[in-house]
């Protein structure tokens, strides 16, 4: 049994055997030629200087240009309302008038007090001539008419607070009072915003501060209205830094003259920096290694082969799937886009033709 089982091995050894041999592992029969180089299909593209437009992205939200509470300032009864809610008003225009009758009264008898010392003042006048009366009760009177004058002027300003008024141009909030309400100092009649510019307040890490100034150009995007865009310019940039969150606050002035944008919008904002010239290549070009970022850069071998070459080069900033390149190659050398990340330094490589199988 002992010798069954050792013959069979012995077969299943041989046959095994014949079939490394035959396929040429042994260099016995087969082909006896040396194989090509492995060789990585790739893509490629060169290296090129293009005009970007840097941006700086953040969230802000919206406020008014200009936002107020009317308010009373008297305690009197409502006698009209001459708004609605959401109505636009101009400047100057009366919102509500209060019942000012006792005011007017009070206005009428400062001004028939007034008349009366003027006159009393005229008769001493005539008296001092005639030496009937003293230089001191001249005097007396006229401290009486400036008195008298003073206080008709007040009452005829108390009496302007009886007509409450648009203090700018605007859009009028909620109405909160109704004919006949009892109004006092402090209740509010509505709001007031005006919405022909808007506010947006922002916040971008300080690292931006040198590429931040007054009057640059910011964009905006609402979700409400995705294909609109609004535009403005950066009117304010606090003096401090936020140590917290290490950021900068911002404001820009944003155009509303279509009245689309409310306060307390959420927008995205986009400050526009100018226009540069740069070296860009595909993101997908770029291989990271060991905290390098690499680039393969096509190169000829002696045989007039392409061969990748390594360059470790360093990157900026990154737009629409490309990326700025500040150091590491040249304008016009040729990279290996698709198949970095398989490629290394110095292997042979076989470029494929993005045309002919583009035609395919």
């Amino acid at each position: 049994m002992r010798r069954y089982n050792a013959l069979i091995i012995i077969i299943v050894a041989l046959v095994l055997l014949l079939i490394y041999v035959a396929t040429g592992h042994l260099g016995i029969g087969g082909d006896k030629k040396s194989k090509a180089p492995y060789q990585l299909l790739v893509t490629t593209e060169k290296s090129v200087v293009q005009v970007v437009h840097d941006t700086v992205d953040a969230l802000g939200t919206t406020t008014s240009n200009e936002s107020v509470n009317i308010s009373a300032t008297v305690t009197a009864t409502v006698r009209s309302v001459h708004f609605e809610d959401g109505s636009a008003v101009e400047k100057g225009a009366v919102l509500v008038e209060l019942d000012a009758d006792e005011a007017r009264a009070d206005a009428e008898q400062a001004r028939v007090n007034l008349a009366e010392e003027e006159r009393q003042l005229r008769h001493l006048l005539l008296l001092i001539d005639k030496k009937a009366v003293s230089q001191t009760d001249v005097e007396k009177q006229q401290s009486l008419v400036s008195a008298s004058r003073a206080k008709l002027e007040a009452t005829q300003a108390k009496l302007q607070d009886y007509s409450i008024r648009a203090p700018f141009a605007g859009v009028s909030g909620v109405r909160r009072v109704s004919v006949g309400a009892l109004v006092s100092p402090g209740t509010v009649i509505t709001s007031l915003d005006d919405l022909t510019q808007v506010k947006v307040d922002f916040s971008v890490p300080e690292i931006y501060l040198p590429l931040l100034r007054d009057g640059l150009s910011v964009q905006a995007h609402s979700q409400a209205y995705r294909e609109h865009i609004f535009e403005g310019k950066i009117s304010f940039i606090d003096s401090r830094i936020d140590p917290v969150t290490r950021a900068v606050a911002l404001r820009a002035q944003l155009d509303n003259r279509d009245g689309l944008l409310r306060p307390g919008m959420l927008l995205q904002v986009q400050i526009q920096q100018p226009s540069r010239t740069t070296l860009m290549v595909p993101e997908r070009s770029i291989a990271p290694l060991r905290g390098e970022q690499l680039v393969y850069v096509l190169e000829m071998n002696a045989e007039n082969k392409p061969v990748a070459k390594k360059r470790v080069v360093k990157l900026g900033q990154r737009t629409n799937g490309r990326v700025e390149i500040v150091s590491g190659i040249v304008e016009g050398e040729v990279i290996v886009v698709d198949g970095s990340m398989s490629v290394q330094d110095g292997m042979n490589v076989t470029v494929k033709d993005v045309a002919k199988e583009t035609e395919k």
